[in-house]
């Protein structure tokens, strides 16, 4: 069965302004306490944070969000959306907890 909303964390970038540190392809630890185990974790380039308590409160809430909407809908036939009609959309977090949903970015899947 799958579900109507999966996030997968991916790809971690510097929240320091003054570092260009970008890792597209980073797998990012799985699950709360995985992710609550990254906090403080520093850049490679310049030491600052790659993941804030604030930003992990807010994948938490995101999560959350997630967890309500697939258990209201409940469990959908893995062929209820076909791979090529599903998508990927970035969120972009910046080390205060703001989250930015990127629909400009969103690609559909293969």
């Amino acid at each position: 069965m799958a579900k109507a909303i999966e996030i997968k964390s991916k790809g971690v970038m510097c929240d320091n302004p003054a570092c260009d540190f970008l890792d597209p392809n980073m797998d990012m630890p799985s699950g709360v306490e995985g992710l609550r185990a990254f906090i403080g974790t520093p850049c490679p380039k310049c030491g600052a944070s790659l993941l804030t308590k604030e930003d992990f409160d807010s994948m938490v809430f995101m999560f959350g969000l997630a967890q309500i909407v697939n258990d209201t809908i409940g469990s959908l036939p893995e062929d209820a959306l076909p791979e090529s009609e599903r998508m990927t959309i970035p969120v972009i977090m910046d080390g205060t907890g703001s989250v930015v949903i990127n629909l400009s970015g969103a690609t559909k899947h293969e």
